[in-house]
């Protein structure tokens, strides 16, 4: 009994010096215990709202003072603006699988509207997410297939509820894959599709991370806003589907916060292109169906509190391309090495842990290609980069004329004579970059 306590004694001394950083004489430094690693933070859940057709002008944020827009304003406010983000196509089909692909129209076949679904050899967002353990869900405007093999459900969506594109022919709502044979009229189709939404995020059981993408209808022409909102506003019947866009990104980030996605969500909101009608580019020019920075330059916030720094404002040139590997790097993978990616992980970009994005352009930034239509004899769509960004400058292959983006964002002076150098370069790199 008494060697046990000893023993027990002689331990405790022992322990008590290693705790005091303290050594018996003649005996070797105690070596401390190992660190042990950090545990990365889990994969986030992810909602991504993409607005239809709105333009870059039109949020409050974004210098729109005629229309009260608070949960978009919060958005920003708490998280991240980009005032260089782009599309790499100005009109809906083309644009939204290259979100949902992370690569350009020229290798997903999608090259514009009325164009063939989008294939199934392409792996999505969801295909991706949902490899990492993401539960999957898409709602609302899809507009990558109309038929019943080409619906969310069949690239990677656990879950679909929505239209196929929320034109006036083209209303059904539909269910997984199933048409329910029920009709939404257009004035009605945000608020529903706010509601199912909302209402997917409340029921979200939580026993794996959410991948909720949101295809919103507005603002898209017809303007017919909900009769909560007809008149509501100060700008008109266009201010009353904004306002109503904004009501429904504030429905959806209460019903977050109150629900099991709360305190680690990363909200991205952006749109699929430039305004048509009513919208506005704010102090770009172009729009919808236009190569010109109002057609392809978007406005793009995004929130996750604790993450992103709140407030900050981020001019890198950056691509809904970069939504693909930024997710997929966040969620704690890599894009399969099998086919090419044209956007990049820009996650060091949205936690401010970079302030630079590395490219090929020829002030050591980025460059993008921007697509329009060209047509062969017979009317098919052909491949036909229209114009480059590459670093400041930005040149259009069809009227050969170049902008320096630094100090005309207007697109309003060509510069073409001053730097004939550059144009020819990029010329040059409209064939040498992309697909």
């Amino acid at each position: 009994m008494r060697s046990l306590l000893w023993r027990l004694a002689a331990a405790g001394s022992l322990l008590a010096l290693v705790a005091c950083g303290s050594n018996a004489p003649g005996t070797p430094d105690a070596v401390s215990a190992p660190t042990p690693a950090s545990t990365p933070p889990p994969p986030p859940n992810v909602v991504l709202v993409l607005a239809d057709d709105l333009g870059y002008g039109d949020l409050s944020v974004y210098g729109n003072t005629d229309v009260r827009m608070p949960a978009l304003d919060r958005l920003a406010t708490e998280g991240m603006r980009f005032t260089s983000l782009y599309t790499p196509a100005s009109v809906c089909q083309p644009s939204r699988a290259a979100l949902m692909t992370g690569r350009y129209p020229g290798r997903t076949g999608v090259l514009w509207n009325s164009a063939p679904p989008l294939s199934h050899a392409e792996l999505t967002i969801a295909d991706l997410l949902r490899a990492r353990g993401y539960r999957t869900a898409a709602v609302g405007k899809w507009h990558l297939g109309y038929d019943t093999p080409d619906m969310p459900v069949h690239y990677g969506f656990d879950s679909f509820s929505g239209v196929v594109q929320g034109s006036s022919t083209n209303t059904e709502w539909i269910r997984g894959d199933e048409r329910t044979g029920e009709y939404v009229s257009l004035g009605a189709m945000g608020g529903r599709i706010t509601r199912e939404a909302v209402e997917l995020v409340r029921n979200h059981p939580g026993d794996k991370p959410l991948f909720l993408y949101v295809g919103q209808r507005l603002p898209h022409e017809p303007y017919l806003p909900s009769a909560q909102f007809d008149g509501a506003s100060r700008a008109g019947v266009y201010g009353d589907v904004l306002e109503e866009l904004d009501s429904g990104v504030g429905e959806l980030l209460k019903a977050i916060q109150e629900s099991k996605l709360a305190g680690n969500t990363l909200f991205l909101f952006l749109s699929d292109n430039g305004p048509s009608g009513l919208g506005s580019p704010g102090p770009l020019s172009g729009g919808k169906s236009s190569a010109r920075e109002g057609g392809v330059r978007l406005p793009a916030i995004a929130w996750r509190p604790g993450r992103i720094p709140a407030g900050r404002v981020v001019d890198e040139i950056t691509t809904t391309m970069d939504v693909v590997p930024t997710l997929v790097a966040l969620a704690g993978g890599t894009v399969p090495s099998d086919r090419a990616y044209d956007g990049m992980d820009i996650s060091g970009l949205l936690e401010g842990r970079v302030d630079r994005l590395p490219g090929g352009g020829i002030d050591g930034r980025r460059e993008l290609l921007f697509y329009l239509p060209a047509y062969d004899a017979r009317g098919n769509v052909l491949l036909n980069p229209a114009a480059i960004r590459s670093g400041r400058w930005k040149y259009h292959n069809w009227t050969r004329v170049l902008h320096d983006l630094d100090v005309d964002l207007n697109e309003s002076v060509d510069v073409s004579r001053l730097h004939p150098e550059v144009a020819a370069r990029l010329a040059s790199r409209l064939f040498e970059i992309g697909p």
